[in-house]
């Protein structure tokens, strides 16, 4: 069972650019048990050139799960777009949409894969 982790960002996320590398440190430094179960999704929805997602996802040593993905069209008020952008790309059994102001952690990546795993019956109904 695995699980995608699903953020859309916008130019720094408003106006906290250093977020993202605090995220990216958190992901590396954490999720020790479940961290190949785990993939984080990033979609830059169409953030000025100074401010794409990418620019610190170089800097920085990546040593987790992570895609990026980026709205190549300047629509107003995407984030809906973009979240349906990262839903469409993923290939795991749960997705998590979450805002950019929650952080997650491996405790509650834990108690999502337990409650599936005892609810299947719900989840699959037959």
């Amino acid at each position: 069972m695995k699980i995608d982790v699903i953020y859309t960002y916008y130019n720094g996320s408003n106006g906290r650019p250093n977020l993202l590398e605090k995220y990216i440190d958190h992901w590396n430094n954490n999720f020790n048990n479940v961290k190949r179960k785990v993939n984080f999704v990033i979609v830059d929805d169409h953030s000025v050139d100074s401010h794409k997602a990418i620019n610190t996802i170089e800097k920085k040593d990546v040593n987790c799960n992570l895609q990026l993905y980026y709205v190549e069209d300047d629509i107003l008020w995407n984030e809906m777009g973009a979240r349906n952008l990262g839903g469409s790309q993923t290939t795991s059994d749960i997705l998590l949409f979450l805002d950019w102001d929650h952080l997650i952690t491996e405790n509650l990546i834990n108690e999502i894969f337990t409650w599936t795993f005892n609810n299947q019956s719900l989840l699959n109904p037959g």
